[in-house]
């Protein structure tokens, strides 16, 4: 059976997620928030100004201070995590295909209509 994954291309940081629908609603201060989760208020500021990435134990906090279960705050991150390293990474995506097109004329890559080709090398030494 074939798994069907669905990709944000620009999933949002975490962080504006908690001041949009958590901070802003609940007309609280970085500071009064702050305290609440009882994290210091440079910290939390960073994280909702999408400075820094959301770590599992403020999502901790969150979740025991605001109730937004851990898993949902941490899939949030890890969406947004996958989305910037596809960015970032997609010169090496190209290094990699052209090596293996160069090892196998019969590779097809990831994006292609046939199955995906994996290169194999095997040490000749016997075990």
């Amino acid at each position: 059976m074939l798994a069907m994954t669905y990709r944000l291309q620009n999933p949002g940081h975490p962080g504006g997620y908690v001041l949009r629908n958590v901070i802003e609603p609940r007309n609280l201060t970085v500071m009064d928030a702050a305290s609440l989760l009882d994290v210091p208020r440079q910290a939390l500021f960073d994280f909702l100004n999408e400075k820094v990435p959301l770590t599992a134990e403020l999502a901790f906090r969150i979740e025991t201070v605001f109730g937004i279960e851990m898993e949902t705050l941490m899939g949030l991150q890890t969406q947004f995590d996958i989305a910037e390293a596809r960015k970032h990474l997609q010169p090496l995506r190209t290094e990699l295909v052209a090596r293996a097109r160069a090892a196998d004329p019969g590779f097809m890559h990831a994006g292609a209509d046939t199955s995906l080709r994996t290169i194999v090398r095997r040490s000749s030494a016997v075990a």
